[in-house]
């Protein structure tokens, strides 16, 4: 079997990050609840910016040190839809590394930084986000801010 994973730019997203609220350790590991504060994205087919105090990550960073993603926000388009946006993800590399992408120092190859995008939307211009599977690439940024790209899986 030859088959190859096709995929194609959905939109790149640079989020805003607010002040972490650590919640501790828990008996999941250690909880941080961060605000995304703002920021735009911008594709091919969409763009536009996160809708205030709509979005946040409920991050977990288990006890073997893999960060596990939460998050959730609403996209307003540049042509007044709005898109409920949640993924999942994993955010892993070896602590030292670790420490330095928090603080957008890492090269993106020198840890894994992947999230499962889903979409609803109720607007019929952007249905077909509905059904769309998408992986993001992500990277921290320096300024506390965080970087993906999101490609559609065809």
């Amino acid at each position: 079997m030859s088959e190859q994973l096709d995929a194609e730019l959905l939109y790149e997203i640079t989020c805003d990050l607010g002040e972490v609220q650590n919640i501790g350790k828990t008996q999941y590991g250690t909880r941080g609840i961060i605000p995304v504060t703002g920021g735009q994205f911008e594709g091919p087919k969409l763009r536009g910016s996160i809708l205030p105090h709509t979005a946040g990550e409920w991050g977990l960073t288990r006890p073997d040190g893999v960060g596990r993603l939460d998050v959730r926000m609403t996209l307003a388009t540049d042509d007044d839809a709005l898109i409920y946006l949640s993924y999942n993800g994993v955010f892993a590399g070896e602590p030292e590394v670790m420490a330095r992408a928090m603080r957008g120092e890492a090269a993106p190859h020198e840890f894994y930084f992947r999230t499962t995008p889903q979409f609803e939307t109720g607007d019929p211009r952007y249905l077909w986000l509905n059904s769309v599977v998408a992986i993001g690439y992500g990277r921290m940024l320096p300024g506390f801010k965080v970087h993906y790209r999101v490609y559609h899986i065809l």
